[in-house]
């Protein structure tokens, strides 16, 4: 197949199956409440497709425009996977593969840019304006990040080996601690629903769902189960959930008035909270030490000062990378009290980034500390911090020795003996092997300073 139709096919395929499984639990749902199907489930299917991507939804006076981040997931995996796919059409249709960094340009960009238009068309039918170039720009973004890492792994190709070695682990690092963040916040989303468990259960039974509306109701919530997690990280690290009318809930409680009648609004803490809740703190400091960990991993040794100055930093990047992601779980949910739900996004970049970076910090610092140093060190510092076997400098200089402080008698120090002489034989074999190269195979060491002591050349010079 083209790699060109196989990055078209694949971006319009992904687009009609996510509608799809829209607009079937849309539909199942209307048919089993009024027996009937209409063209309103399938115009509401479409404007939720869209809200996938950074659209808008409007239900009468309310827009909605918090992105159901578990589905744009789901669609992402469906694009890195058809990325993959047209890659691999690329290569085998040619004899010679191009470079790596001009297929996945090509194919990253045309499968992006139909995904794009596929959206914006469906946009423009339903709603002009705003919300068709919201939809649209987030269609593209989505596709160009995951059509890239589809790319990149199908013709298994890693940009990052050109960098400097010390940059190497940054993006692993920084994707540690943003996973390890999130998976502290699913945790701690379990356990308030298991604390509030028989509230949850109170407002299931008062929307009164019957067998289908439970799973409707189940899965419209699962919709937005990746936007509680990562609310519910955040909350851990100090910085609290803001609502329009300027209410937050912290880790030392906070007050709400009237919310929806969702039963995952039983989360929600009530009134002030326990101390002990500062414990969940625990969770960055966790994500910013595993930061850290991904850098000084497999590093040659280095000195405490440097290790807790490179574990600092990391834990500071991995704050930073989760509060690039908490801006696109922010949005809106109606009127009022939820025109504007999400994490308080200064509050969390301090916040994160404080307790991670001083926790990388920590954990650089004892690493360095309880590592051995290296006998030999080499001067080029950056060096230190590249991957694989550390350096041999051991050719690089000799330790010093101390500068005696007296006048050494004369004839008490022992002579070395002589060179010994090249023999002719020797110098014929090597003026007359053939293949010889231009260069000497092996380099004179450099003289050493008057403190130190003289090296033993003869150790090894060929044929002694």
């Amino acid at each position: 197949m083209p790699w060109w139709l196989a990055a078209i096919g694949g971006a319009v395929v992904c687009a009609a199956a996510g509608w799809a499984v829209i607009a079937a639990i849309v539909l199942l749902d209307q048919l089993v409440a009024t027996g009937s199907v209409t063209g309103s489930a399938v115009d509401f299917a479409s404007r939720f497709w869209l809200l996938v991507h950074g659209g808008v939804l409007s239900l009468g006076d309310n827009r909605i425009s918090l992105i159901p981040l578990t589905l744009t997931v789901l669609v992402g995996v469906a694009l890195h996977g058809a990325a993959g796919y047209a890659a691999k059409q690329a290569v085998l249709a040619v004899d010679q593969p191009p470079p790596p960094s001009l297929t996945a340009l090509k194919v990253t960009a045309t499968l992006a840019g139909a995904y794009a238009a596929v959206v914006v068309t469906v946009a423009l039918i339903l709603d002009h304006g705003g919300p068709a170039v919201r939809a649209g720009g987030g269609a593209l973004i989505l596709a160009l990040l995951m059509g890239f890492f589809g790319v990149r792994k199908a013709l298994d190709w890693a940009p990052q080996r050109r960098w400097p070695v010390w940059a190497r682990a940054i993006p692993r690092s920084i994707l540690t601690g943003v996973v390890a963040l999130a998976l502290g916040g699913a945790v701690a989303l379990t356990g308030a629903l298991w604390t509030h468990r028989d509230q949850f259960i109170t407002l299931t039974n008062a929307l009164q769902p019957g067998g289908v509306g439970v799973v409707s109701l189940s899965l419209l919530q699962l919709a937005w189960a990746v936007n509680l997690i990562i609310w519910s990280a955040g909350w851990t690290t100090g910085a609290g959930l803001m609502l329009a009318d300027g209410s937050t809930i912290s880790l030392m409680g906070g007050q709400v008035g009237l919310l929806p009648g969702f039963p995952i609004t039983a989360a929600l803490p009530s009134g002030l909270a326990s101390w002990w809740n500062l414990i969940w703190l625990a969770v960055p400091a966790v994500a910013g030490a595993l930061s850290a960990g991904v850098i000084l991993r497999d590093r040659p040794r280095a000195r405490f000062d440097e290790t807790a100055l490179v574990g600092g930093l990391a834990g500071v990047l991995g704050g930073a990378g989760f509060t690039l992601v908490a801006l696109c779980a922010g949005g809106g949910l109606g009127v009022a009290r939820l025109a504007v739900v999400g994490l308080n996004l200064v509050a969390l970049a301090i916040m994160a980034g404080a307790v991670m970076g001083l926790a990388g910090l920590i954990t650089g610092l004892i690493a360095g500390l309880i590592r051995r140093p290296a006998q030999a060190t080499d001067p080029r510092w950056w060096s230190r911090w590249q991957g694989g076997p550390p350096v041999d400098t051991t050719t690089l200089y000799q330790p010093k020795a101390k500068r005696p402080r007296w006048v050494v008698p004369a004839g008490s120090v022992e002579e070395q003996p002589p060179l010994p002489e090249a023999t002719e034989s020797t110098a014929t074999e090597v003026l007359t092997a053939p293949n010889q190269p231009d260069e000497p195979t092996q380099l004179a060491k450099p003289a050493q300073p008057d403190d130190q002591p003289p090296l033993d050349f003869y150790a090894e010079q060929p044929g002694d």
